[in-house]
């Protein structure tokens, strides 16, 4: 297909969404419509550009609006054709410094069923981890400290993840997939009970 068959759209995404499956939701669907271009969180939600043929990015569009009603997202989308640069490949970038005053945090989520089993199962790496969580759920608003879902604006930005978690990261079919807040009892916060005195009495193994 010629370059002059190629369309460029920027897209934005707009809503509560960090921290939430649709990031990884829209990294499925462009690569599966092999689409070109970039994705970028910012406070109010996610822009894009993105390039391929007229009828795919219309595609992408109505895919995104099926997937919000499915899933009972509150977002919308604002999209306009703009100059096509001949992109070769799809990328996900780090958000830019913003001022985010009057944004509004996501929630803190209870735990999902998945979730919940990982805890359970004494064969799991986080048997009993207290922060086992993903895209479906866990902390948001009680870990953040600005308006983006990015691990660097939260209490995780002291933690890096091990070897493992950041594998489920970049792993595209797992539930983890560009979760920011991934983390297990090698690398993420523990917890730890104490008396009045100070002294411990539990902590997390």
């Amino acid at each position: 297909m010629s370059s002059e068959a190629l369309k460029r759209k920027a897209i934005h995404i707009c809503g509560n969404v960090h921290g939430s499956p649709l990031q990884p939701a829209v990294f499925r669907i462009v690569r599966t419509l092999n689409l070109k271009g970039w994705m970028r969180p910012q406070v109010s939600g996610f822009d894009l550009e993105l390039e391929g043929d007229e009828s795919t990015l219309v595609a992408f569009e109505k895919r995104m609006l099926a997937m919000q009603k499915r899933h009972g997202w509150s977002i919308s989308l604002q999209s306009q054709w703009v100059a096509f640069q001949g992109d070769t490949s799809f990328e996900n970038l780090a958000p830019l410094p913003q001022v985010d005053e009057g944004c509004w945090l996501p929630p803190d989520r209870t735990p999902c069923p998945d979730c919940v089993a990982e805890m359970l199962n004494p064969h799991q790496r986080r048997f009993f981890y207290p922060y086992t969580s993903c895209t479906e759920c866990g902390p948001r608003y009680s870990w953040a400290r600005q308006g983006l879902m990015d691990r660097l604006q939260t209490i995780l930005s002291e933690y890096v993840p091990c070897e493992q978690c950041q594998a489920e990261a970049n792993q595209s079919r797992d539930r983890r997939f560009l979760y920011p807040l991934n983390a297990c009892a090698t690398c993420g916060p523990r917890l730890t009970l104490q008396d009045a005195g100070g002294r411990p009495r539990f902590h997390h193994r």
